[in-house]
């Protein structure tokens, strides 16, 4: 947000406030925000420089008030509507920061940092076609900016336009040869050949010093990528293991943590437990796929989104947030623990859950009879889904145990699956999702199709009409093609999705047997096939 409209002392206070609030001089900041909502009542600069520092400190409903107080006198700059947009992000309102966003867009914007804003705001909705003539122009207006140059980029990829994001990311480099961000996400862009390959130029990075090691954890993964795609196992795995055992050094994850939620939910979320609960909601409309990371369900979406009578609605987070209010809402409490949730979700009206899940999602959904909700972790609300929405279908992937860990270990996730960085707990928790999906197959019926990863990469017509008749959807050619479609995914496979299926992966865990023997060796302790 700027204060180009306004002059003089206005313009001045703006000014100071934004320079305290970037030196961490939270209380100067506050002061000269005070002074201009004392002094000058009737703009809105004071109420917004207060919902910035609010936001900063993480004072989330404050932020949100102010920034709706300046809207209040003067609903006609695109800047407001920006940062009502990020306060609804941060805040997890999906749905009420695209609207605020497509508020801002509508005002026409003029200036890069309020394009670039709000280009970023609707790429976290999913909505990339609608990110990119904004994140387009921002780059324009300041072509020098490599924060502008890495957004258009990012939303290049989600988009297909792969030849392009690349070369905005070498832009980029260019100008900022410590955006550490940019080798990563140009390495995944393409297969990286003997000819045409950035290693060389990223290990001359790595001699030097590095001071964060998020950084070197990047660097990390994208060589790991590059030498891989070189068939260069050893040193990728080398570089592999160097970027997950940072990432790992810098969390405070507890795998039996999550395992002791898993064992809670498969100890009470039983048939006899649903069944005796109270009916739930009859919409057919969403077709949930769940899993495992990097398992197959981006494939899988674009099959079933490939029918003209579905919609794929992205990861959304809605079943979580909306189960997580109801359960708070019923029980009186802001904090629980997860065990908690586990327990008290049954008691829930699970009518009232499907609703309010169904409603969440509008008005994103309900153009077309179905929608797909693609978030993986949902594998944990299964029994729940199926409580609340008892006609909605579940597809599950199932994939090899060692591709499946092999193919999470190689890929750097922003914030979920902190499982993902360390082998052991990798296997770990693999052994206790293959109990819980299990257990879903004894508890859920036909609700439930578990589907395997490589059964559908050798058979692909077979198992995609399989998918679609377990929709209840009758079938569709384009179903095959599901790569042609233009659709934007904002997901790891972004650029794999727009190619046929392909074989490549499957196996791919051996190219590193030696390696991963830590797996082979838990996988046999547990009874669970390794081939």
């Amino acid at each position: 947000m700027t204060g180009a409209r306004q002059t003089g002392t206005v313009a001045e206070l703006l000014d100071q406030g934004r320079r305290r609030l970037y030196q961490q001089k939270i209380a100067e900041a506050i002061a000269a925000a005070n002074d201009l909502v004392n002094r000058f009542r009737s703009v809105p600069d004071g109420w917004a420089l207060l919902s910035e520092i609010n936001l900063r400190i993480g004072k989330l409903p404050e932020a949100l008030e102010n920034i709706q107080t300046a809207i209040t006198k003067d609903d006609k700059r695109a800047e407001l509507f920006a940062q009502l947009a990020r306060c609804h992000t941060v805040m997890q309102r999906k749905h009420e920061a695209y609207e605020a966003a497509m508020q801002a867009a509508a005002l026409e914007p003029d200036d890069a940092a309020t394009l670039d804003a709000v280009a970023a705001i609707l790429s976290l909705c999913d909505e990339q076609e609608q990110a990119l003539p904004l994140a387009e122009k921002a780059a324009q207006l300041e072509p020098a900016n490599a924060v502008y140059l890495y957004n258009l980029g990012a939303v290049q990829r989600m988009t297909g336009r792969v030849e392009e994001a690349e070369q905005n990311l070498d832009r980029v480099i260019r100008i900022n040869p410590n955006d550490y961000r940019a080798y990563y996400t140009r390495s995944d862009l393409r297969r990286q050949t003997p000819e045409q390959n950035h290693v060389d130029e990223i290990e001359m990075l790595l001699t030097n010093e590095i001071s964060q090691w998020r950084g070197e954890m990047l660097l990390c993964f994208a060589l790991a990528k590059e030498c891989s795609d070189l068939a260069d196992h050893d040193k990728s795995f080398a570089y592999l293991k160097r970027a997950c055992d940072l990432q790992r050094k810098h969390s405070e994850y507890d795998v039996d943590d999550d395992i002791k939620t898993i064992d809670t939910i498969i100890s009470l979320h039983t048939r006899d437990a649903f069944e005796s609960g109270p009916p739930g909601c009859d919409s057919e409309e969403p077709i949930f796929i769940v899993g495992l990371p990097r398992t197959g369900t981006t494939l899988v979406e674009r099959i079933i989104g490939s029918h003209s009578q579905v919609f794929a609605a992205g990861e959304l987070q809605d079943f979580a947030a909306v189960l997580v209010r109801a359960v708070q809402g019923s029980g009186g409490r802001q904090q629980l623990t997860k065990e908690d949730m586990v327990r008290q979700s049954l008691q829930l009206d699970f009518a009232k859950l499907g609703a309010a899940y169904i409603e969440s999602t509008r008005p994103r959904t309900g153009h077309t009879p179905r929608f797909i909700d693609k978030l993986p972790l949902n594998y944990l609300y299964c029994g729940l889904i199926h409580a609340a929405l008892p006609a909605a279908r579940i597809v599950c992937l199932n994939r090899n145990p060692m591709d499946a860990c092999f193919a999470m270990y190689r890929m750097m996730f922003n914030s979920a699956y902190p499982f993902a960085y360390d082998l052991d707990d990798l296997g770990k928790y693999y052994v206790a999702w293959h109990r819980l999906i299990a257990h879903w197959q004894q508890t859920l019926d036909d609700a439930l199709l578990v589907l395997d990863y490589e059964r559908l990469v050798d058979n692909q017509e077979e198992v995609s009409r399989e998918i679609i008749r377990f929709c209840g959807l009758d079938w569709e050619d384009a179903c095959l093609e599901f790569y042609k479609s233009e659709a934007a995914s904002s997901t790891a496979s972004a650029v794999q999705v727009r190619q046929p299926v392909y074989k490549s992966s499957v196996g791919r865990w051996r190219q590193y047997e030696k390696q991963l023997q830590p797996l082979i060796e838990l996988f046999n302790e547990n009874g669970i096939a390794v081939s």
